[in-house]
């Protein structure tokens, strides 16, 4: 979820303890590094600015790029996207 800064009541970040309660590991990022609501431009600009226990239990700490504390969650071979198919003689390699 993106941040929406410390407001009224943090409403920004309130399901961080919601979804503590259940177990689920959950983080926001700044509202001063990605455009609110925009998935996108959180994953490529995100940094974190709120983890509940469970995210910071999981390895997820403020001042990370969403992409970091992702791949906490995700195995090595998983964490860079394979390069893009080439078409070598008429099959894609």
């Amino acid at each position: 979820m993106t941040r929406v800064g410390g407001r009224k009541n943090d409403a920004g970040i309130a399901a961080l303890a919601l979804l503590e309660l259940e177990g689920i590991a959950a983080a926001a990022v700044s509202h001063e590094s990605a455009r609110i609501g925009d998935a996108l431009d959180a994953w490529e600009n995100g940094i974190v600015s709120h983890a509940n226990a469970s995210a910071a239990e999981a390895g997820i700490s403020t001042g990370e790029t969403l992409r970091e504390a992702v791949g906490c969650f995700m195995p090595k071979r998983y964490q860079r996207p394979p390069p893009l198919a080439t078409l070598v003689g008429g099959q894609y390699r």
